[in-house]
């Protein structure tokens, strides 16, 4: 590194120190599972217990808000100091039997962000799927070969990571479906392997609603990235899971999470379309902390794993 780059990099980190002095700042934390899980190939999930002992810990150190609060805070560009906000994406049941009551117990308000279209069914996301179906490969040794030349991979783990990728980025549901259709045409998922990665039924949503320590947000209806979409079909995309939301729930919806989060899985028509729908916040998924001068349409929001308190806290500081 030049002595030129490395005083340039030490001047903004003094102007970003000065501004959170000044203005505070915010970390919004980003869930998405609240179950004890060996097999957790995306890391996605975070045990009860860890999750209760993460809240307590931070709560003496920082200041937990709501996403009203949060997005009070952005218009008047001034955070309380070592802001926090709880988000939770895409709708696991578990997220109502195992995240609500910590919650509750530590007082902590969580944004709840939820996909629509497996709302109340045996249905299982994507990657849910992927992962239980190499799972059975691993485990019984099925041949993968036809599906490894046919896509020019030279083993499972290629394999796995080509069908990550680009289910990930398809540009519609047939296009992502197809591709499942490859695997499924050659494993079958055992239905006991199922059990754990069950989504919320509209019941449990409704009484999840009900708690005075949650909020509810869109997530899209499929999971589908809105970046890869053409500008009709992100539109319906986020529409009709504001819509459907607002009709099960009983009042407007007005928050959403962009599916993935990264910056290449939006652009500025699902920003434009997002405050077309009267929508008062949007939240992203890449890392970095909300400061005075982020956009509401697409603050950044930090990942957290299966970590000890001390070790969440660490990676905590490593974003400022």
């Amino acid at each position: 590194m030049s002595l030129k780059v490395s005083i340039y990099r030490q001047k903004e980190k003094v102007k970003r120190s000065l501004s959170r002095a000044l203005h505070g700042h915010c970390v919004v934390l980003l869930y998405h599972r609240i179950i004890d899980m060996k097999y957790d190939p995306q890391g996605l999930c975070v045990s009860a217990d860890n999750f209760s002992e993460q809240l307590s810990f931070l709560k003496k150190r920082h200041i937990f808000i709501s996403i009203e609060e949060f997005c009070d805070c952005l218009e008047k560009k001034k955070f309380p100091k070592n802001a926090l906000l709880v988000t939770f994406d895409d709708g696991y049941a578990d997220n109502y039997f195992n995240a609500l009551p910590v919650l509750e117990s530590t007082n902590v308000k969580g944004m709840f962000y939820v996909a629509t279209e497996n709302i109340g069914t045996k249905k299982l996301f994507w990657w849910d799927e992927l992962d239980l179906i190499f799972k059975q490969v691993k485990k019984y040794g099925i041949d993968l070969s036809t599906l490894r030349n046919m896509h020019g991979t030279s083993d499972n783990r290629y394999l796995y990571e080509f069908y990550v990728k680009n289910c990930k980025s398809a540009s519609s549901l047939l296009q992502r479906e197809e591709l499942l259709k490859e695997l499924r045409s050659q494993v079958t998922i055992n239905d006991t392997e199922k059990g754990n990665y069950s989504f919320l039924t509209k019941e449990e949503l409704k009484a999840l609603h009900r708690s005075k320590w949650t909020d509810i947000g869109a997530h899209t209806v499929n999971h589908l990235s809105l970046g890869h979409l053409n500008v009709t079909d992100q539109f319906i995309e986020i529409s009709e899971s504001v819509n459907t939301l607002s009709q099960l729930l009983g009042y407007k919806v007005e928050h959403f999470s962009f599916p993935y989060g990264e910056r290449v899985n939006f652009n500025n028509d699902t920003i434009r379309i997002c405050k077309q729908l009267n929508l008062k916040s949007a939240a992203a998924n890449y890392s970095g902390y909300v400061s005075s001068n982020s956009d509401v349409f697409s603050f950044p929001r930090f990942v957290v794993r299966n970590d000890r308190p001390e070790v969440l806290q660490n990676k905590l500081k490593e974003i400022l």
